[in-house]
């Protein structure tokens, strides 16, 4: 078997798994990632991030058995608590040396066992013409380092005829919000109607396109509500594209 077997309450029905895992796993950071990342296990470990992603990939992936690519993995959040990714084979890959030891910790809890993991430059990195049916690439177009056209064209080679692209991203006519935070240097921004032409030029067709992290908290709500209403758009957008191509 190459998933752990999951338990009812470890799953909560739209789209994410293994939830009984989470505070172990929160552990399994705090003891493990280096001082310059000691803030970030409760954003790692921390699964409404994933939320968009494991509804989108529930409604929208139906088959087991798939090739995977993950661009980005972090240490294994999304292998570990993403329902529809349990029974596909996933080849996970990150450039950030700190992250690659979580690989074998979360192998001896019995967990990811359909995943393989290297330490690589995305943008170096080489695979077989027509190699995935599936490339994620969760969390990482913030990076001033990734532009999305050329990522996901660099990518897509390596995507089967009819393979799907997930993605998300920050909307560049909500980086005023970011300003006022003093945060506006730090990440990448995107016109989603710049994206939507890029994607159709580039031969894919949107399955998804819609706003990321639905938050259960009343006041963050009431703020992505008021962001809709004078942007005209959500702060954060997550889509799920197909190839048209037929061969």
């Amino acid at each position: 078997m190459l998933y752990k077997q999951l338990s009812p309450k470890g799953q909560d029905g739209k789209g994410l798994c293994n939830l009984d895992f989470v505070d172990r796993y929160a552990e399994i950071l705090r003891a493990n990632l280096p001082n310059k990342f000691s803030d970030f296990d409760r954003f790692f470990s921390g699964t409404q991030r994933l939320e968009t992603l494991a509804a989108i990939l529930k409604r929208h992936i139906q088959e087991d058995g798939l090739t995977v690519l993950n661009v980005g993995s972090g240490p294994f959040a999304t292998e570990l608590f993403i329902e529809r990714l349990q029974k596909q084979q996933i080849q996970s890959i990150d450039y950030t040396p700190e992250f690659a030891p979580f690989y074998q910790l979360l192998l001896q809890e019995g967990y990811i066992a359909n995943t393989s993991f290297e330490q690589v430059d995305v943008m170096a990195v080489e695979f077989p013409q027509k190699a995935f049916d599936l490339i994620i690439i969760h969390d990482v177009l913030f990076e001033k380092a990734l532009e999305m056209e050329t990522l996901i064209t660099r990518l897509s080679p390596f995507l089967k005829p009819g393979g799907s692209i997930y993605f998300d991203f920050i909307n560049s006519r909500t980086q005023w919000v970011k300003r006022l935070f003093g945060q506006h240097d730090q990440f990448r921004y995107y016109d989603p109607d710049k994206v939507r032409s890029f994607i159709s030029q580039a031969g894919f067709e949107i399955l998804s396109f819609e706003a990321t992290h639905k938050s259960h908290s009343w006041p963050i709500r009431i703020l992505h509500h008021g962001l809709r209403i004078l942007s005209g758009g959500s702060s954060n957008y997550s889509v799920l594209v197909q190839s048209k191509s037929p061969s």
